[in-house]
């Protein structure tokens, strides 16, 4: 068992003062970190509420389009007039892919030659 004398340790000074000053570099660190973890939770919590307003936000603007939309009379375009307008567009597409794979075959060509 160890008896309750006092033990004294003879360190050299620079030592000491070396080791006194690490520790507390340490300490320095140590309440640096707890701050820094101390304010992300903060901003943690920032961005929780603020995701919550963006989506009330966002619901709030998708009732308000989806209203507006119910009062605005739905257009009575005969189906001649819809359908012309999609063969339109569809030969437009067919049209660019076509002209896409002519420039890569004139392009291999010029490489062949």
């Amino acid at each position: 068992m160890v008896s309750k004398e006092e033990l004294y340790v003879l360190i050299d000074e620079k030592i000491y003062r070396k080791n006194k000053s690490d520790i507390l570099g340490s300490q320095v660190n140590l309440l640096k970190i707890k701050k820094h973890l101390q304010n992300l939770e903060v901003l943690s919590r920032q961005k929780k509420e603020l995701k919550i307003r963006l989506a009330k936000i966002l619901e709030s603007t998708d009732s308000i389009i989806s209203e507006i939309q119910e009062k605005f009379p739905e257009p009575k375009i005969p189906k001649k007039i819809r359908r012309g307008e999609e063969i339109t567009g569809s030969i437009k597409k067919i049209s660019l892919e076509r002209e896409d794979i002519d420039d890569e075959l004139e392009q291999i060509q010029e490489k062949l030659r």
